[in-house]
Parts: structure tokens; sequence; C-alpha cells
């Protein structure tokens, strides 16, 4: 999709649901958003909260989760979270406790239930439903990892995982429930959301990936992260699902300094500040990371694309301000 001034100059869809090649893609069809769910649900949380003078990015994490205080997390300043530069580890494989790593990391069941019951009402896919008391053993991984190397870029899921929480902590809303109540509703983005097993039949929604380790099953509007499984489908590294209509209207927000139809989301101060390089040692951007927000000259694909109709791109930087350019490579694989 293409899209200038609010409108679409470009929208088209391509190829297949899956390989058998019996179910085309549609514009409307609803795909995991994987990491961009860090711009679209978390960062953009963050910065309205900062906006209403609800979270200073120069207090610690400590400052806003109690259950951090105490360990080597507690000190972390939000700015160096959000511009991945916490020194926090990248990754951590929650899910690996819960499965037998001998046997091809089948799922340990004194973890799963088929079914959802008082004890496991975690859905983690089709028939697996994880033990709730499993966030306590997160919790704990995350505070017991390795703080290395702060004030160095480090793309980290962890950092997100913190802002999600945050929001949440904050706001005093469940993150899925804050975003859906402030943008979603507001700007009618009604594909995007997390879970979306629970508003749209599976026909909607493109499969993710056969998954032959942990779940052992085709991923189907379940979340393809293992963590962001982990946590029932929303985190605030992954879990989103949208489709590129919807991805344009929130990203119409930021190019018009955050107002669209006579509603202010933010001031045009905090969408600058959140757009803006602000680190020489990270990717510079505070949370709008360069590579979802940037001027097209400097986007290498564009140049390899085939020729869009009645539509020109300009060449100078200057010129391009206007633009969003959402270029999404899907696989199911």
């Amino acid at each position: 999709m293409v899209a200038k001034d609010g409108k679409i100059a470009y929208e088209k869809s391509f190829g297949f649901l899956t390989y058998d090649s019996t179910e085309a893609v549609y514009p409307e069809t609803i795909y995991d958003l994987a990491s961009v769910t860090k711009i679209m649900a978390t960062t953009v949380s963050v910065m309205k909260l900062y906006d209403e003078g609800k979270i200073d990015l120069q207090k610690t994490v400590g400052d806003y989760l109690p259950w951090v205080r105490g360990s080597n997390k507690a000190g972390i300043k939000l700015w160096d979270v959000i511009l991945h530069q916490a020194g926090l580890k990248a990754y951590i494989p929650f899910y690996r406790e819960t499965v037998d790593t001998a046997l091809a990391s089948i799922p340990l069941y004194n973890y799963y239930s088929y079914r959802s019951d008082s004890i496991h009402r975690v859905r983690v896919a089709e028939n697996m439903y994880l033990r709730n008391d499993f966030i306590d053993t997160i919790r704990t991984r995350i505070l017991q990892s390795e703080v290395k190397e702060p004030g160095k870029y480090l793309y980290s899921d962890n950092d997100f995982i913190f802002l999600g929480m945050i929001v949440e902590a904050v706001s005093g809303r469940p993150l899925e429930k804050y975003v859906k109540e402030e943008f979603y509703d507001k700007l009618n983005m009604g594909s995007t959301g997390f879970r979306p097993r629970e508003r749209f039949p599976l026909n909607y929604i493109a499969p993710t990936e056969e998954e032959l380790g942990f779940r052992q099953q085709l991923l189907h509007g379940d979340v393809h992260d293992p963590g962001a499984a982990l946590f029932g489908g929303v985190a605030g590294h992954a879990g989103l699902f949208s489709n590129a209509y919807d991805l344009s209207v929130l990203g119409e927000v930021l190019l018009r300094g955050g107002e669209m139809n006579g509603i202010r989301f933010f001031k045009k101060e905090t969408v600058d500040y959140f757009t803006s390089y602000q680190s020489n040692t990270a990717v510079g951007l505070v949370g709008i990371n360069q590579n979802v927000i940037m001027p097209l000259t400097r986007i290498p694909i564009l140049h390899y694309l085939p020729p869009l109709p009645h539509l020109v791109i300009p060449d100078s930087p200057e010129l391009v301000s206007g633009w969003i350019l959402y270029i999404i490579l899907l696989s199911s694989c």
C-alpha cells in the first residue's frame, strides 16, 4: 500500500495464504505483525502517556514496576529502554523450560493442558493452555538475566516487554485494552488488535507457520512469537495483528503531527521528539525505529519495485515528507 495525505494511491495484494495456493491473499487479510507491535501498540502508548505527563523517560524501570526493585534492572532509565541501549538480553527463550528438549521440544504436560480450566487459562495455541502461575517464572527469568554493556545499542524484546508492563502499570489497563480504547477504536481500526481469533473467523487471518518444535502445529490466529504466546498472546514486543490499511491510518496520525479526524492523539512536539535522532550509539530514534518511518529514498528495495500506476515517487527527501510506503513482506515459513 502507498498512501499520501490520507488517500490511497496504490493498494494490491499478491499470492496465497498457504503453499497449496488454494486461498488468495486479500488487502483485508489480517497478519501477525510480530515486532511491529513495538511501534503500533507499545511505542504509541508510551508516547501518549508521556504526552499526558504520566511517564517520565528519565525515571527508571523500578520507579514504575515495584517487583523489579532490588534487581539489576531497577535503576535502568526508560530512556535507555526505549532506545534499546539498556543492556538487556535480546531474547530469553522462556518456553524451553516448558518442553522436553531431549524429545524434539515436546510440551511437558505438568505445564500445559489440552483445554482451558481454572489452573490453565493462558492460551498458547490450539488445544494448548499454560499454567496461570508461569508468569511468575517469566518475571523471575527476566530479573535473573544479565545486564551487559549498558549504553550500547542492542535490539531487545525484553526492552519492550518491560515497556508494555509499564504502560499497564501507569494506565491501570491491560495493554490490549489501552491501545484499543485510546487508538484503534477512535481511528476505526477494526482489524487491529491482539488475539484476533476472539473477534474474527479464521479465514480472515493468515496462518503464520507450521511450527515443528514447541507447539507442533499450524499457527493460525495465535501469535507466532513464543514469548508473547506464554503471555497469552499480549506483550509489549509482539502479539498485535492487523492489515496494511489499518497501519496506514495510525501512520497517518504520526505524519500529521498527532491529529486526525479532529482528534488530537499527541502534541506535535511529542511526535517530533519520538521521531527525531536522540542517540549516537543506538539507531537514534526514540521508539520509532528509523526502519519504520524514514525517507523513501533510503529504502533500497524501492528501486527494485515494479512501476506503480499513476504514481510518482519523488527523489528528494525534502519532497517525501507526506508519503507513507508500506512494503509488507509476508511468508508462511
